[in-house]
């Protein structure tokens, strides 16, 4: 296990705690269980639940799907929240990008890396199911966001008001979902 040597605690129910973490594929593992308190130890980070009931803490020994698969390169922490980046870093991946894809997974981010700024078009030839586009800055600011890019709305092409370095696609609402706007920050570990 890695830590963040940072604890995070929190108070929340142990259904939500348990229905959050399977949502984004980690293993978890209960550590510490004195009285009520239970620490949970999951990749990169450490939960503390309180006021948990001892019957509920077996379902804590449950595997959801892969610990791995969230907080590990290549992933963006965008307002808090994780997601497992698909880079595309050269010209043939950029054109690819999720054209024929059926879709991204509920915590996936496809992450276009450019050479330059510049007002990088993207459009939807290809697509089969509907976006949120996410321009950067080389800070990796945002700088311009198209909310439900739709398959039908090809061959337009989506421009940035402002030059771009970045650009993430997300599953479409997942923007509005976070209440991302321009000038926000996000994380990015490659």
């Amino acid at each position: 296990m890695m830590n963040l040597n940072k604890k995070i605690s929190t108070e929340v129910s142990w259904a939500a705690l348990i229905v959050g973490l399977a949502a984004v594929g980690v293993v978890f593992y209960i550590l510490n269980t004195s009285a009520y308190e239970y620490t949970l130890e999951y990749e990169r980070k450490d939960i503390t639940v309180k006021n948990v009931a001892p019957q509920d803490a077996a379902v804590a020994t449950t595997t959801a799907t892969s610990a791995a698969a969230l907080h590990e390169a290549p992933y963006l922490n965008i307002k808090g929240e994780f997601f497992k980046a698909i880079v595309a870093r050269t010209v043939a991946e950029r054109e690819q990008g999720l054209s024929g894809k059926v879709g991204l997974g509920a915590r996936q981010a496809m992450f276009f890396v450019f050479d330059n700024d510049d007002r990088h078009g993207f459009w939807m030839k290809d697509m089969l199911f509907s976006i949120d586009i996410v321009w950067l800055d080389a800070e990796y600011k945002v700088v311009h966001i198209q909310n439900n890019a739709t398959p039908g709305s090809y061959p337009n092409v989506f421009f940035p008001d402002k030059p771009a370095r970045y650009v993430v696609e997300l599953n479409s609402g997942t923007a509005l979902n976070l209440s991302l706007k321009e000038g926000d920050q996000v994380k990015v570990s490659l």
